[in-house]
């Protein structure tokens, strides 16, 4: 931007105010990472909300090589950098305004549209990145904001055998009598925001592909509803009793949050047993979006 030169201390004081007024802007819109920071976190903070976590991630692609990995110290932008219009210099010419057309047109910063509900992916992690091969705790992971573990009298161990980009094949040694494994999509704290009455759509590709036929499992896609503070709410099921095979097959089923004072909810696949057992289940990229209606 060329400056004018119109003699004086005035117009100096003006442009100084002006430089100021750029930096405040500048700086409101950037978030320093703090330790334990997810995108969900910062969007649910700053912006108001967490599902605007991928809008986040858009805004700062050129300081992020990947979404579910940010840095301790590291500055994020927390929406597209807009120019503050300097006040009006003294008896500026017209012939020197900046031209409209040199402003960014607002189309520009929000040319790609919110997907509409019932289209969009709602996980923290809608791939399979993060997930190694390797015993879980001994060098193997699940995906990045999955997890696992065993309630209701269930124990055991489990091991990620292989992994592809479309699937990962999980082994889960089930060591007691009877209870359940939960394979979470989105663990504790980056559980999905809703509100009370929204309805949900749960859908992944599954199969058991290796079992010792020693258990009676019973597969079910399900899920748990939470309230702000992450207190429990009780589960919901979206498909019960999925009739997993050795080839892979897609099942999705709905449910409402009914509850009045739901504010999270966290998608799984739950597996009621009696065991012990050992068996390899195929999963695929699960998707939990808003029902359509």
């Amino acid at each position: 931007m060329r400056i004018l030169s119109f003699g004086g201390p005035s117009f100096g004081i003006v442009a100084a105010l002006s430089a100021a007024l750029i930096a405040t802007q500048a700086q409101a819109q950037e978030y320093q990472v703090r330790s334990g920071d997810t995108l969900m976190d910062i969007a649910r903070n700053q912006l108001g909300a967490a599902a605007r976590w991928r809008e986040l991630c858009e805004i700062n692609r050129d300081r992020l090589e990947d979404c579910n990995l940010i840095q301790t110290g590291m500055m994020l932008r927390l929406g597209p950098v807009q120019e503050v219009e300097s006040p009006p210099v003294e008896e500026a010419a017209p012939a020197e305004a900046a031209p409209a057309a040199e402003e960014p047109p607002a189309a520009q910063v929000e040319a790609e549209p919110a997907a509409p509900p019932g289209a969009a992916n709602m996980l923290p992690n809608d791939s399979l990145r993060g997930a190694r091969v390797g015993a879980l705790g001994d060098g193997g992971s699940l995906p990045a904001h999955w997890n696992l573990f065993f309630g209701g009298g269930a124990a055991g161990s489990a091991s990620v055998v292989d992994v592809t980009p479309d699937w990962i094949d999980l082994r889960i040694t089930q060591t007691g009598e009877q209870g359940t494994v939960l394979v979470q999509f989105a663990r504790s704290g980056s559980f999905v925001e809703t509100t009370p009455g929204q309805g949900w759509q749960l859908t992944a590709d599954l199969a058991v592909i290796e079992q010792d036929g020693t258990g009676n499992l019973q597969a079910n896609l399900a899920g748990s509803q939470r309230r702000g503070d992450d207190s429990s709410l009780g589960a919901f099921v979206f498909a019960g009793d999925l009739p997993l095979g050795p080839e892979l097959a897609t099942f999705s089923g709905t449910a409402v949050t009914n509850s009045p004072d739901a504010a999270l909810v966290n998608p799984d696949l739950r597996i009621v047993s009696s065991g012990p057992w050992t068996a390899t289940f195929r999963i695929g990229v699960p998707s939990f979006m808003h029902r359509p209606d």
